[in-house]
Formats: C-alpha cells, structure tokens, sequence
C-alpha cells in the first residue's frame, strides 16, 4: 500500500509523520488512548510487519519494522500542552484522510505543519469568554447581578494580568499560584468599592474556570481505557492545580484580613 501516492516516502519518514501527528494532539489535549489510535492506525495503513505506539502524558515512543529498513524507533518528548479542541479535529480528520488515500503524501507534513501553526483563539475574545463565564457561575451559585458583574470584572482583570505578567513560559504552579492570589486580591478590592455583596461567590464563580475539568476528565478516559499511568499522572496535575489555586486564594485572603482586619 506504500505506492497508493504519487510519490514514496521512506519507512523512516511515515513514522516521523505518525509521531508528528501524535504530538500534536498530545500538545492540544487528546487523551492518551486517542493519540495512540491515531498514530497506529497510520502506520498500519503502510502494511508494516510491526506498528505500535506507547503514549504518555509526557512523551511519544513509537516503533515499525520494515522488511528493507529494518526496526526503527522514534522518541519526542512533550514539554508543553494546552487545549486546543480545533487542532485535534483536524489531525483526526488528517488520519482518516491518510487512510483513505485522499492526501499526497508530500503534502502530508505541510499540512500537519500548517495545523501546528495554526494561532491560538484571539486573546481578547478569550478574556472576554472566561468573564462571561464566570458571571454565569455566579448567577448559578445564587448570586445576585453585583456578584455577577464583580465575577466577570475579576475574571477578565486576572485574564488580563496573568497575560501581562507571565509573556515568557513559566511553570504551570507559579500561574496557578498568581491566579489564585489575584482572585482573592481584586474581590476584596471590588467588595471594598461595594462593587459586590458576597465575597465567596465572587471568588468562586472566578475560581471555576481555572478548574482543571477537562483534564479531569481526560484522566477518567484515559483510567478507563487501562492507561493507568497517564491517568494517575492527569488525576496528580488536576489535583496540583487546584491546591495552587486554592493556595493563592488563601494567601490573598490571610494578606487581606491580616492587613485591614476585614471588609
């Protein structure tokens, strides 16, 4: 099945396409079980004698055997990730395409490349959506509509001054950690203004979209298709990030209290 393109490309280079592929959906938050489908099932479109994957939260391995080539094995290591459900779809799409004879393979790594570089959303349309959803969060918990305007104000301000504060990569704790603390610093500023009435819906309606949900729920997928490991390791990170964020919060709080005695 090598030959269905126009052009050949080597045993070596299908597998750094399979690996590429793996990678990018490992970055943009796939499950772990969902990567390594993906990958095999384009290997296996080339009919090698061996084609499997083994897949964690941190890294890819994967290995064919060709009866010219011999075994080859590849390793990439992940060192960031975030959630980008739009590049995830389109690898997806990319993998059923490959299998069914519908991309050149020397258009292959282009178009990988260009879903890759695809931009992330706008900055501000992102802002903007998590202060509509915190207001919403704070409707639901009982709020009343200040509550719910000092939520969309605290969301949007942390937004904005986490992405002022932090240009440059940092660790993940450190940003949980200064999320959590500006969400206790700016409600109390905005209970202080009587722009709120009850601090501990304002806090936690901006505290709920920091939440790690859907790595939450990535590890209970990926538990429950016996990959142990990155479960155990998804359940530790969404574990890890909300004790930073409730860190930050309380130290906010202690600063505050401690400071001017209360509101």
């Amino acid at each position: 099945m090598r030959d269905i393109n126009t052009n050949i490309l080597e045993p070596k280079d299908i597998l750094k396409l399979s690996v590429f592929a793996g990678e990018i959906m490992l970055k943009n938050g796939a499950e772990v079980y969902r990567v390594e489908d993906s990958m095999t099932r384009i290997l296996k479109h080339f009919n090698f004698e061996i084609a499997e994957s083994f897949v964690t939260v941190t890294a890819i391995v994967a290995t064919i055997e060709d009866k010219n080539a011999g075994i080859i094995t590849l390793c990439r290591r992940i060192t960031s990730r975030t959630n980008n459900l739009e590049k995830l779809v389109l690898v997806n799409q990319f993998s059923r395409d490959i299998c069914e004879n519908k991309i050149k393979l020397d258009d292959a790594f282009d178009i990988l490349n260009t879903i890759d570089q695809k931009p992330a959303y706008n900055k501000n349309l992102l802002i903007l959506a998590t202060a509509i959803t915190s207001f919403g969060f704070a409707i639901m918990f009982d709020g009343n509509i200040h509550d719910a305007v000092a939520a969309f104000i605290t969301s949007a301000s942390v937004d904005f001054l986490k992405r002022k504060l932090f240009k440059r990569k940092s660790f993940n704790m450190i940003l949980d950690l200064t999320s959590g603390f500006l969400i206790g610093i700016i409600a109390m500023l905005l209970m202080t203004l009587k722009i709120g009435t009850n601090f501990d819906i304002i806090i936690v309606s901006a505290v709920m979209v920091y939440l790690p949900g859907l790595l939450l729920t990535n590890g209970i997928r990926d538990i429950y298709a016996e990959d142990f490991l990155s479960g155990s390791a998804k359940f530790v990170n969404a574990l890890l990030i909300s004790i930073s964020l409730a860190t930050g919060v309380g130290t906010a709080l202690t600063i505050w209290f401690g400071i001017f005695g209360g509101l």
